[in-house]
């Protein structure tokens, strides 16, 4: 068969048609190969994309479970996967490698490796496809997730895709025939434009892209449809670019708000808590201290008595040595009562001090060979002193009696020997040290530092350490009294103490002082005061309710020479000085004492007496007597417990001042 002569012997239509069908033929079995193609990598992304998403919803739901290594709660996560029957396992491992936690559809024979040895991303078999990735939380990998998924739903979609493309290509060049007969020249261009175009925008995803309109026929409407498809979906993808943006930045802006607000609300729980703290412990010492106070008052009166005939016993028995023996131990024992009653004073602030203005730096060294032969050899002391004097007011003795504490529990915090530092300073004391440390007024300060390389202390004992008569030395090494004295003196001062300790890393002590601002010079003159000389038989009225305090300071007045008149209250004080005068040459008073004060006594006594010199004496001070409004200031007064030597020189230069 000579198929060239046939195809000439066709006529022109049947030739056009033939090229026509053949044409149409193969553009639609070509198009059809095409879309096949991009279909099944459409279909391929698509799985790849349901997979990833599952991934990462497992995975961010998983993400608490590793972080606290909950695998029951990643269980029951990678149990919801049951409703999806393509998948067909599912496996967490944590950032070791190690399984965690794991899926597998009913039925299923898979088996998971107990290590993750997979490569990461996709990988296709015949019959299933696999995805392996890192689990992220906060920029770094916490585990890892695999899944394996059945693709007997992509064979499905690829067998149904082959019979719909085929049918469709059938179909096609049976209804291309018939309207390539009528219809050829103006159908098949419009609608393979149309055809192009739609590739192009499934192809390149750009929705900006309009199909031209020639016609108002089926063909032009069909285009105007499809446009405005395409103008709806540009509107809905804009509009969800849009909406997502703005969800971002609400997200963003709650969250921002929400950081701060808690931040805000921690900061004021912590300084609540800390001022909650400060104000117990300020009670507490108060309480503390206002017992303390009042024990060693009504002691000192008993310490009068005791020290003042144990005096007097001692000069009646001085040539028996037996006897002056006991009376030594008797005066001894006196002594230390005394001195504990004084360090519970200090740390009540009643003891009687004698604020002046004071160089700290000259205190540091007047104490410093103090200081180095208290702590012995095996400590070494250095002394670091403020390049321009420090004055601040306070009582001499006092400063010197919280260094010689300070140092001597530094002593006994470094058994095996150490080093510790005395270091003075000028500091000012602003609102930010005040709102770090909870303490302090604004204004400068005199500064003085002891640091020692011990054993520190736990943050238990730092909270009691100013409490009287706590130590954590052995029975019979401590009074417990040392760092009360210290906080009371400090307090006295009007000043202010911190501590800071850590077990095995030393301690240190920082004592505030005010500073005191004048050019009052702080140099001190040493007086030898002379013993006391007998009297001349002056006159004296002795007012004190306390009978035996009253006997002991007759008895020691009389035998320097001197009259004694006894009143037993104030009210009995004034008429015994109405009656007599013209005969008394002095008058001492109990300040506190029942009917009437002993202020209260020497107001009236100098309106019928005008320049009748009185000692005023007590176991409290005048600061505390000035807080009940008895107001002695620029007046004679003694504190008890007062020795009978004292006691007689006071006498002695009172009256010699008439």
């Amino acid at each position: 068969m000579n198929i060239n002569k046939i195809w000439h012997e066709q006529p022109i239509k049947n030739k056009f048609m033939l090229i026509s069908m053949l044409i149409v033929t193969c553009s639609l079995f070509f198009v059809s190969i095409a879309f096949f193609v991009n279909e099944i990598i459409d279909l391929r992304k698509a799985y790849q994309n349901e997979l990833l998403t599952i991934s990462k919803t497992i995975s961010n739901n998983a993400v608490s479970s590793l972080v606290f290594n909950d695998k029951k709660s990643a269980e029951k996560i990678v149990s919801n996967l049951s409703s999806l029957e393509h998948i067909t396992g599912l496996a967490i491992y944590d950032s070791e490698g190690n399984l965690f936690a794991t899926y597998k559809k009913k039925d299923g024979d898979l088996k998971f490796d107990t290590k993750f040895q997979k490569k990461f991303g996709f990988n296709f078999g015949l019959k299933s496809v696999e995805l392996s990735e890192r689990i992220f939380f906060e920029n770094q990998s916490i585990g890892f997730i695999y899944i394996k998924a059945d693709l007997g739903r992509f064979y499905i979609r690829i067998k149904t895709l082959i019979f719909t493309i085929t049918f469709v290509i059938i179909f096609s060049i049976i209804f291309s025939y018939v309207l390539l007969n009528k219809l050829q020249p103006l159908i098949i261009n419009p609608i393979d434009r149309l055809a192009h175009l739609m590739d192009m925008i499934s192809r390149q995803r750009d929705y900006t892209k309009r199909a031209v309109i020639n016609s108002k026929d089926e063909i032009g409407y069909l285009a105007m449809v499809f446009n405005e498809m395409l103008d709806t979906i540009q509107h809905h993808s804009l509009e969800l670019e849009k909406y997502h943006k703005h969800l971002e930045e609400l997200v963003k802006k709650r969250t921002e708000e929400l950081i701060e607000k808690n931040e805000e609300l921690m900061n004021e729980l912590k300084e609540r808590k800390k001022l909650e703290e400060q104000l117990v412990q300020s009670q507490k010492m108060e309480a503390i201290g206002t017992l303390a106070g009042g024990v060693a008052h009504d002691f000192n009166n008993l310490l009068t008595v005791v020290l003042g005939y144990g005096e007097l016993l001692k000069q009646k028995v001085k040539n028996d040595m037996a006897l002056s023996k006991y009376v030594g131990h008797i005066i001894s024992s006196a002594e230390k009562g005394k001195r504990l009653t004084e360090g519970l004073l200090a740390f009540s602030r009643k003891q009687m001090s004698i604020p002046k203005p004071i160089n700290l730096n000259e205190v540091v060294k007047d104490t410093e060979k103090i200081l180095k032969r208290l702590i012995g050899e095996d400590i070494e002391l250095k002394t670091t002193l403020y390049d321009k004097d420090i004055i601040v007011l306070a009582d001499h003795g006092q400063i010197e009696q919280i260094m010689i504490n300070l140092v001597t529990n530094a002593r006994d915090a470094m058994p095996k020997g150490g080093e510790i530092k005395i270091e003075t300073s000028l500091f000012y004391m602003d609102e930010s040290f005040i709102s770090k440390y909870g303490f302090g007024e604004k204004g400068y300060y005199g500064v003085f530092k002891v640091e020692d390389t011990g054993v520190g202390m736990e943050k238990r004992v730092m909270e009691r350490i100013f409490e009287p008569f706590f130590t954590t030395k052995e029975v019979g090494k401590g009074t417990g009294l040392g760092l009360s004295v210290v906080y009371g003196i400090v307090k006295q001062d009007k000043g202010f103490i911190n501590v800071e300790s850590e077990l095995n890393k030393g301690s240190v002590f920082t004592v505030f002082l005010p500073i005191f601002e004048s050019d009052v010079s702080v140099k001190e003159k040493k007086v030898i005061e002379a013993p006391p000389e007998y009297g001349k038989g002056e006159t004296i009225l002795i007012a004190e309710d306390d009978d035996s305090l009253r006997g002991l300071i007759k008895t020691i007045l009389e035998q320097f020479n001197y009259k004694v008149i006894e009143a037993i209250n104030g009210k009995d004080a004034i008429e015994l000085f109405k009656e007599k005068k013209d005969g008394i040459n002095l008058v001492i008073l109990d300040v506190i004492m029942p009917k009437a004060n002993g202020k209260e006594v020497y107001d009236t006594i100098k309106e019928i007496k005008p320049g009748i010199p009185a000692i005023f004496i007590s176991g409290y001070t005048s600061d505390f007597l000035s807080s009940r409004d008895i107001a002695i200031e620029h007046l004679e007064f003694i504190q008890k417990p007062v020795l009978p030597v004292d006691l007689v020189k006071k006498v002695k230069n009172v009256l010699e001042k008439q």
